[in-house]
């Protein structure tokens, strides 16, 4: 099969926007596809055209799009004549031990985007909730930020460790922001929380690399699955976890400050001793070799002093705040 680079950053270009990432992406294609058989190109050429890819600027049309929605369901819940803000606070997903994940890129990103004033945006619940002027009385509203839903997992566990350090906000009505969500992970999530209110907003429902139908079908299905699996085994080294995307997920997207592992892994994977190059990097989180011989609970607590300091910052704000009458 004869490839034409031009021609696929193009259609790449009319389907994600305009973005500086158009300067190496044909260098990044063809050092993609450079080690691959025909058959594998061709099957690879067709996931790409079906991938979702989100620069800077589509991901803050996104994020407009979906507070807009935000927006609209806040005043029918809060009223039109009261400032919707008066009643909401506004998180990106943290992990358990508070450390910020890559949500907080998209976090930022929403707020920024979307003006939302700042003593509505909050980095941790922890610091709110020992606030001395007890902000979770004042409102019934929390919004919850991330990049996407894929297995669910995440979200689950998130709200698990949530609800279980906060069991008050079972009680207020949640909602949670992403860009690209899988069906199946929006019904766990959903599941789980029940009988508490949550309410989850989306760009775009994405749809599994190879449901059948929706890129391949009959034949051509069972043999992109099957090419696809032999190929993403020799680039993980026969390590199935991340074969078709973590749990099989088998997610096309990828977003200016990190893809999910729940993407195929042929296209952020690394194999530097068979010449594999990805096309989407994930987020680089080397550990210093200074760190590497410390325990990890001395690496987190890197994480956690600068989470004491953000909550320290966080209070002489909020008092400084109430003394000028804001």
């Amino acid at each position: 099969m004869d490839v034409n680079i031009n021609e696929l950053v193009v259609f790449c270009e009319n389907r994600w926007g305009s973005g500086s990432y158009l300067k190496s992406l044909g260098n990044d294609i063809n050092n993609w596809l450079s080690n691959t058989t025909e058959e594998e190109r061709e099957i690879l050429i067709h996931l790409l055209k079906n991938f979702d890819y989100y620069p800077n600027r589509r991901a803050s049309q996104g994020v407009q799009e979906i507070h807009t929605r935000v927006e609209k369901e806040l005043q029918s819940q809060i009223g039109t004549e009261n400032n919707i803000y008066n009643n909401v606070l506004f998180f990106p997903v943290t992990k358990k031990s508070g450390t910020k994940t890559s949500s907080q890129h998209i976090f930022d990103l929403y707020t920024l985007t979307n003006k939302i004033t700042k003593y509505c945006c909050k980095t941790h619940m922890e610091s709110v909730a020992n606030d001395p002027y007890k902000p979770f009385d004042h409102v019934e509203h929390i919004v919850f930020i991330d990049d996407m839903i894929g297995s669910g997992d995440t979200m689950k566990k998130f709200l698990k460790q949530t609800f279980e350090k906060f069991p008050f906000l079972k009680e207020k009505r949640l909602y949670l922001i992403v860009l690209e969500a899988f069906s199946n992970g929006i019904k766990i999530i959903k599941d789980f929380a029940q009988p508490t209110n949550i309410e989850i907003y989306y760009s775009k429902l994405h749809a599994k690399a190879f449901d059948d139908g929706h890129i391949f079908t009959g034949d051509k299905l069972e043999k992109a699955i099957q090419t696809i699996q032999q190929l993403e085994l020799k680039i993980n080294d026969n390590d199935p976890k991340h074969v078709l995307g973590y749990k099989k997920s088998e997610a096309l997207m990828a977003f200016f400050h990190n893809t999910p592992n729940n993407t195929l892994s042929s296209f952020w994977k690394e194999n530097e001793v068979m010449g594999w190059k990805p096309l989407f990097r994930p987020r680089n989180d080397h550990i210093p070799n200074y760190m590497q011989s410390l325990p990890k609970e001395s690496v987190d607590s890197l994480g956690k002093d600068k989470q004491k300091r953000d909550n320290i910052n966080y209070g002489l704000k909020q008092k400084r705040a109430v003394n000028n009458g804001f």
